[in-house]
């Protein structure tokens, strides 16, 4: 692998990791909003998010655990990423796969794994 490779798959893990980093702070700012409209109570619900595995080599893919904490009726949660430019898969993969996402009953959490690489050229 030459040193110009090596840069660029620095450079595409680094804007990698800030493109999930501004897809949960996405998912957290919905969060207060829903908090917001809430009447006098706890949010609707909570995420929480920690990286397993950030730095990759190039082609692997990045690790992060997502938990979505819900604070009212029981409801289902959407995984997605609108870019064309990452791949993503989740663990379990009825999370990103199906229609619903991850269902979290009420006062309950639910976590998934979250996996996300550059898209195949």
């Amino acid at each position: 692998m030459t040193s110009k490779s090596v840069l660029k798959a620095k450079s595409d893990c680094i804007r990698f990791i800030k493109l999930f980093q501004l897809t949960i702070l996405g998912i957290f700012l919905f969060a207060i909003a829903a908090a917001a409209s809430q009447a006098g109570g706890a949010p609707y619900f909570v995420t929480e998010q920690s990286v397993i595995k950030d730095v990759v080599a190039q082609g692997e893919a990045a690790k992060f655990r997502l938990t979505v904490y819900n604070n009212a009726e029981d409801d289902s949660y959407k995984i997605y990423l609108d870019s064309d430019a990452w791949e993503i898969m989740t663990d379990p993969l009825y999370v990103y796969q199906t229609e619903y996402g991850m269902t979290v009953p009420a006062n309950k959490s639910s976590s998934a794994t979250v996996f996300i690489k550059p898209a195949s050229p």
